[in-house]
């Protein structure tokens, strides 16, 4: 059986997804702010660079999000530039992908 999901809705669905994954929202510098998947975690999957409003997501984030709810990349991308917009209160004006691992290593506190 299919069920047929409007765009909000589904929007909505996986806003609530990743609110349920309780990433740890860390401030490492006064420029930049990192989403990680637990405390422990030395790479984030989310950065979020102030100067410039430019968000980086890992491609495993994007195809997990892709994967699970059936979407294709440029929609993953979008709904995860809204669900940083929503918990940081900013607006996204650049998005980075294929960027280097070394990108989401976490400073040391």
């Amino acid at each position: 059986m299919k069920f047929s999901i409007s765009g909000t809705k589904l929007e909505q669905v996986i806003l609530k997804y990743l609110d349920s994954k309780n990433l740890i929202i860390r401030q490492t510098s006064p420029n930049n702010i990192h989403f990680l998947p637990d405390e422990d975690s030395e790479y984030s999957v989310i950065r979020f660079i102030k100067n410039g409003s430019i968000c980086l997501i890992t491609n495993e984030l994007i195809d997990e999000i892709r994967d699970l709810f059936s979407i294709n990349e440029g929609q993953s991308i979008k709904v995860l530039m809204k669900y940083v917009e929503n918990k940081l209160g900013v607006k996204i004006e650049d998005y980075r992908d294929f960027m280097p691992f070394y990108m989401f290593k976490v400073p040391s506190k």
